[in-house]
């Protein structure tokens, strides 16, 4: 009898994770994502060298661009007394000279008095500059577009969820307003936690909490199964959120197809696919954990009645206590 509901369960993920594809395809035809893609063709692209500037300035940047750019391209204003993150600018000078005419096998070609001929011509040298940029968060004004809408909805048995993942969560929970201007959540390797953004949505809470602990589920560098490949374990991460929510009735696809379609970069049913199985499994996983939870913690409802109210206060509480999730460098967020 066990194995048919197993069997039931995997086709139902099976199911939701078909769906998940087929939203993506269409979202990568929407206006939306065209307009995200226009707004993020305005920023930059910075060289190897100054990205490594910029991440040691800044280990959490996501969009920089220059004091005049956010001004004319993005309608932002750079906040006062904000330090910018000094990297080198690259601004070529074209200098004219004369050099010596050759033919095409490279000798120089004399005039009638047996003169070598000239020609002007027009050469380019490098020059570097040190110059300032500034992250988004440094900056206020018109919303850049998103490309995931957060959710805004409320959750049935909000505290019933919350309190059986944060008994199946490999690492401790805390809400906390110290993440990164675009980061909904946090996991962090070294310091065996995972940090969620306070004062969110339900619904946005619980699909993040779950994106979190997928990550300290697969994608800690200390395990075996562990990937480098950030692309992958983001995908893993909200593809995993979006089944299990589903399973339980909690429509994430407003947030979530946009979030697996902007890791993508072009391949993001190809990488998709490529993660199934760990994606089924650690769904499946997951599932049969918060339903013991969610019967256990039916079974002592009634002999301990606040026991999820006590939990989900505790967890908000201890956001006051932690230190800054900052630290290092070993995390993984969800943007």
């Amino acid at each position: 009898m066990k194995k048919v509901k197993n069997f039931s369960k995997n086709e139902e993920i099976e199911r939701i994770f078909k769906s998940l594809e087929d939203g993506i395809s269409q979202f990568l035809t929407s206006d939306r994502f065209k307009e995200y893609l226009s707004a993020m063709s305005r920023f930059h692209t910075y060289s190897s060298r100054n990205i490594m500037l910029i991440l040691m300035q800044n280990p959490n940047a996501s969009y920089v661009a220059g004091y005049k750019k956010w001004q004319a391209d993005f309608n932002r204003q750079v906040k006062a007394h904000e330090h910018g993150i000094r990297i080198l600018g690259y601004r070529p000078q074209k200098l004219k000279k004369q050099e010596l005419k050759k033919d095409s096998m490279g000798n120089i070609i004399y005039d009638e008095h047996g003169q070598p001929q000239t020609h002007e011509v027009e050469i380019t040298i490098p020059r570097y500059f040190p110059c300032s940029v500034f992250d988004v968060g440094q900056t206020e004004g018109e919303p850049l577009p998103e490309i995931a809408a957060e959710l805004q909805f409320d959750v049935a048995n909000y505290q019933r969820y919350f309190a059986a993942l944060s008994d199946i969560s490999p690492f401790p929970i805390s809400f906390t307003e110290d993440l990164p201007p675009t980061a909904k959540g946090l996991c962090s390797y070294t310091q065996n936690a995972i940090y969620i953004r306070s004062g969110m949505s339900e619904s946005q809470t619980i699909k993040t909490l779950i994106h979190e602990i997928t990550h300290a589920t697969l994608h800690d560098p200390n395990l075996q199964n562990s990937t480098s490949d950030r692309h992958t374990h983001e995908i893993e991460a909200e593809s995993t959120a979006f089944v299990v929510c589903a399973h339980y009735g909690i429509d994430t696809s407003d947030y979530s197809f946009g979030y697996v379609a902007s890791w993508g970069a072009g391949k993001d049913i190809a990488l998709l696919q490529a993660s199934f199985d760990r994606i089924r499994d650690t769904a499946s996983i997951l599932i049969d954990q918060i339903d013991a939870q969610l019967l256990s913690l039916e079974k002592s409802r009634e002999a301990t009645p606040a026991r999820m109210s006590d939990q989900l206060a505790a967890a908000q509480a201890q956001a006051a206590a932690n230190e800054s999730p900052f630290n290092n460098h070993s995390i993984q967020k969800e943007r």
